[in-house]
């Protein structure tokens, strides 16, 4: 029984303190929200309506009533936001309506006389519907209905409009204080749809015009491993006769037995002559390649049993 009595009066004691640690916390943001709301009020008083709404909105983070709200909508319309204005000394009303009070009675009175003089001043759009099927309507971005009158802020705003196979429409409309602006829209049909043009020979671009260096690289690649093969080849015809050399006499009276090593040696000779060849046809084809085609042209490369070439179509 004992333990149970300890048990209660530990968690009550745990409550209270956190109710006091809760309740200090709530008097310090009330505190500092009263400290903003005055320097709120000295910021309008000196004109710097920009700077007294950044205030007042940071007091609304901790604690909104109707008499924030209003100072917040008066310096909303004295920036120019008149439909934002408007929306904010609806709310100061209807909360101060809600909350009753003197206080509440002048927030009503005052947001009530507000909100008819900003009903009359903010300017409005309506953007007629094409006959375009499927049109859809954007004004700064953000997607609205067509025949509408949408208020907005007085100053330029971007109209838009898309509809398929159509082409975009766009307009900028300066709207003034209490003036509703028409805005007609007939988006330009397209000749051709997109999907349905018929597919012809692509304009040159600025790649057509700029000189084709692949095959150069390619030929004079084919040369210069042609010409080390040679290289080689003539190295073992060179080796080839040295040892026939030290086997025969002035290569006339030779032991039958190095028949095979001077068929080898004739062989090697004819490699290394077809080898130089190609290197040389290759290497010269790369360097005419370069020097006549100062621009991209259809360039082949024509190869027979005797000979490699070159053609270019001019």
């Amino acid at each position: 029984m004992r333990a149970a009595l300890a048990s209660v009066t530990c968690t009550m004691a745990v409550v209270l303190v956190v109710g006091q640690v809760v309740g200090q916390a709530h008097a310090d943001d009330l505190a500092k929200a009263r400290k903003l709301f005055q320097t709120g009020l000295a910021k309008e008083a000196a004109g710097d309506w920009t700077g007294a709404l950044s205030i007042f909105r940071e007091v609304a983070e901790i604690k909104t009533n109707h008499i924030v709200r209003f100072h917040i909508a008066l310096c909303l319309e004295k920036t120019g936001k008149l439909v934002g204005a408007i929306e904010q000394f609806a709310l100061a009303k209807a909360q101060a309506e809600k909350e009753g009070g003197t206080d509440a009675e002048l927030t009503v009175a005052n947001a009530k006389k507000h909100l008819d003089s900003l009903r009359s001043r903010v300017p409005a759009v309506r953007v007629v519907r094409p006959a375009a099927p499927g049109a859809r309507l954007t004004i700064d971005g953000q997607i609205v209905s067509f025949d509408a009158v949408v208020p907005l802020d007085p100053g330029a705003h971007r109209v838009a409009v898309e509809a398929p196979d159509h082409a975009p429409f766009e307009r900028d409309v300066t709207l003034v204080e209490g003036v509703t602006t028409p805005v007609a829209v007939e988006p330009r049909l397209d000749p051709i749809a997109p999907d349905k043009a018929p597919a012809g020979p692509a304009p040159p671009s600025a790649a057509d015009t700029t000189p084709d260096r692949t095959l150069p690289w390619v030929l004079g690649g084919v040369g210069a491993a042609s010409l080390i093969g040679a290289g080689v080849f003539y190295g073992l015809r060179a080796s080839t006769l040295s040892e026939l050399d030290a086997s025969c006499s002035a290569r006339v009276d030779c032991d039958p037995s190095k028949r095979d090593l001077a068929d080898r040696g004739r062989t090697y000779t004819i490699v290394g002559n077809v080898l130089l060849g190609v290197g040389l046809a290759s290497i010269g084809a790369a360097l005419t390649i370069v020097v006549l085609t100062p621009a991209k042209r259809p360039v082949a490369l024509v190869a027979g049993p005797t000979h490699v070439g070159v053609r270019l179509t001019f």
